[in-house]
């Protein structure tokens, strides 16, 4: 649901629409690495980055990461990415347990409301 095309359907009567998502949306930060990311995503794609956009960018971070330090085989890339505990990434900081699964305070859900057509960061209060 937290898409442009909901925005673009429901124009004014989605107004304070309220979505949940696992996906961060990088639009509304201000810090260097998320800006540069969304203007190379818009200069090759031509549209803003969507949802879970940010995270597939992590998680191929992840993989050169294991490439880089190596690994060839699938074999190599699968040790690589059991022995990430902890990984800072573009969406969020993701911390694994042992046995490869997010640690319970790693996985975040994040709420965005309608505001003026645009889906914005939703905070009560």
């Amino acid at each position: 649901m937290k898409d442009h095309v909901y925005l673009a359907v429901s124009g004014r009567t989605g107004l304070g629409t309220v979505a949940a998502c696992p996906c961060a949306d990088l639009s509304t930060a201000t810090d260097l690495a998320s800006q540069r990311f969304i203007q190379d995503y818009q200069a090759d794609f031509g549209v803003p980055p969507g949802a879970f956009t940010a995270e597939a960018w992590d998680v191929a971070w992840m993989f050169v990461q294991a490439f880089r330090g190596g690994a060839v085989t699938r074999g190599e890339v699968l040790r690589s990415m059991w022995s990430v505990d902890r990984f800072d990434g573009l969406a969020n900081t993701y911390v694994f347990e042992p046995t490869g699964e997010l640690a319970l305070g790693a996985a975040r859900i994040h709420l965005y409301r309608d505001q003026a057509g645009r889906w914005m960061p939703f905070q009560e209060g």
